[in-house]
């Protein structure tokens, strides 16, 4: 077994912070207490050199283009090279770090593993909900999955069917002219089909992190002897993290929203909802929250023009990982609002860990985690009055003074690190 990694995401700190980032960062530190030797090979971020260390991580990294077909891949493999003998584990399933990048892995002989952390590589739409509605099962259909994506970019139910059903050789014909995107969405389908089998071809093990990811990746074939779970966990920082009962009290209900500027993360369903409840209803949110590209910043501009006035919103500056054990602190409930089927996420695992309720969608990883009899409470995606109602009700809870104050079970990191090594040690086999 190697005990070299070359661990490959999309994205970095200090660059970029989002769930995949934690989760790959908390691992390899993980990883480094029981004897394994790291190294991040990630897309050159604006402002970012060849090569750095994040906080003891070496990180190198190599340029993407701007045209579709400038993956990267051959400074990639420039930098891979220098790491004959390692493992490679993929994280991310982008043009910059994703299908070419794992090809060129294996074709350079590589033992490979793929981690599953977002649909990416089974959605076309990018949220897992069909047509936008109900939860999907992931299974990679051509007719269906262009109709989805299809009504996804605007056009109307029986146009999208229409061009769902366009014979296949138009279809691929159609996708070769710059405009022939609508046109050519059935053989867009069809290349994601092949895409996700070459993702189990090229791949030694894939890991899905959640439940639901692995049964959409076997309803798509995927491998039995090449796939196995292993779910999400927390930095050790968070495992010891304060209960309720040490919280000050007061008489507002205090809600926190953790994440991106993102429209799948849903913080606007919540601004919305609380905008319903009347003023005198004492309940506070916080949203700290990330804006990286311009479209996140198009969101929160969105987001703080529906919080207006209202003195019970406060949009604060994001958290640094560090920070948020402690300032988590100060609120009573995590609000977890996505549209999307989340692979886990993390900010559930943090509020479980800090004593905090869970409100969240009831869609994908937050219905595997949040849990109804422990007082967490599971909402439809997007519908404004169900948010508010279940706000009004868990503020009435703390009132009546049945919140629950417990920290809950969680999994740590170090138990993810435990599951890459026994599967790392699979390849000594």
């Amino acid at each position: 077994m190697s005990a070299r990694i070359v661990m490959a995401s999309a994205w970095f700190p200090p660059y970029d912070l989002g769930g995949t980032e934690v989760y790959v960062d908390g691992l390899i530190r993980a990883l480094h207490s029981i004897g394994f030797d790291c190294t991040v090979l990630a897309p050159r971020a604006e402002g970012a050199p060849d090569q750095y260390s994040h906080d003891g991580i070496v990180v190198e990294t190599y340029r993407v283009g701007e045209k579709l077909d400038d993956t990267g891949v051959e400074e990639f493999s420039r930098l891979l090279s220098h790491h004959a003998g390692a493992i490679f584990h993929l994280h991310s399933w982008t043009r910059g770090c994703g299908p070419a990048h794992l090809a060129r892995a294996r074709a350079l002989g590589f033992d490979t593993v793929v981690t599953v952390h977002t649909p990416a590589a089974l959605c076309m739409r990018g949220t897992m909900r069909l047509y936008g509605g109900a939860a999907c099962d992931g299974r990679i259909d051509a007719v269906r999955c262009a109709a989805c994506r299809a009504q996804a970019r605007g056009a109307p139910a029986p146009i999208a069917q229409m061009l769902a059903h366009i014979p296949e050789t138009l279809a691929r014909r159609a996708r070769a002219f710059p405009f022939g995107a609508g046109l050519g969405v059935r053989a867009l389908a069809m290349e994601k089909q092949q895409e996700l089998q070459n993702l189990f071809s090229d791949a030694d093990r894939v890991v899905a992190v959640c439940r639901w990811l692995e049964a959409a990746l076997r309803e798509n074939g995927a491998p039995g002897g090449k796939l196995s779970v292993s779910r999400q966990g927390l930095p050790m920082r968070w495992l010891n993290a304060p209960t309720l009962a040490e919280k000050a009290p007061t008489e507002a209900l205090r809600l926190v929203f953790l994440g991106r500027f993102d429209v799948v993360k849903g913080v606007d369903t919540i601004v919305m909802a609380l905008r319903r409840l009347p003023h005198d209803c004492a309940i506070d949110l916080t949203i700290h929250a990330v804006a990286s590209t311009e479209e996140e910043r198009a969101f929160e501009a969105h987001v703080r023009a529906l919080a207006g006035d209202d003195a019970r919103i406060a949009i604060a500056p994001p958290l640094r990982p560090d920070e948020a054990p402690a300032r988590l602190r100060d609120f009573d409930a995590m609000v977890i609002p996505s549209r999307w089927m989340e692979t886990g996420p993390l900010t559930a695992l943090e509020a479980r860990a800090s004593g905090l309720v869970i409100v969240g969608s009831r869609l994908g990883g937050i219905a595997e985690i949040a849990d109804e009899n422990e007082g967490d409470i599971l909402v439809a995606p997007d519908d404004v009055a169900a948010w508010a109602k279940a706000i009004a009700g868990l503020a009435l809870r703390k009132r009546q003074g049945a919140m629950p104050h417990d920290v809950r079970p969680v999994r740590g990191m170090n138990d993810v690190a435990m599951d890459m090594r026994a599967l790392y040690r699979g390849f000594a086999a």
